[in-house]
């Protein structure tokens, strides 16, 4: 499957961060879809961090998470994933069947499984 992930992220950036800023909050956590496999989630920050000059909004996003839903369909499963600049994970949670099976994140030294 060809994609051109810099159009994507682009799109992604045009449309995500001034909703977000909209909303009252106390922390703002940009949410990205990773539905197909052909990129990684160090690739598309790779692209946001490209792409961070011409979105000044950006400054104002605490934090980036990905949800990953490509066994969604098939598994009932999600997983949703944050990673620090580096590409370490530093939060994670499993979600199957409507349940959270897996927990991480910075605070706690390894997953709990619930």
């Amino acid at each position: 499957m060809s994609v051109d992930l810099d159009k994507v992220v682009r799109k992604a950036l045009e449309k995500k961060p001034p909703k977000l800023l909209k909303a009252e909050a106390d922390k703002r956590i940009l949410m990205l879809e990773r539905q197909h496999m052909n990129s990684t989630a160090m690739q598309i920050l790779t692209e946001v961090e490209k792409l961070r000059s011409g979105f000044p909004d950006l400054r104002h996003i605490d934090e980036i998470w990905f949800v990953e839903t490509m066994f969604y369909g098939r598994n009932d499963v999600m997983y949703f994933f944050s990673h620090d600049a580096e590409g370490k994970t530093i939060g994670k949670l499993g979600f199957s069947k409507g349940k959270v099976h897996i927990r991480w994140d910075q605070t706690m030294p390894y997953a709990t499984t619930e």
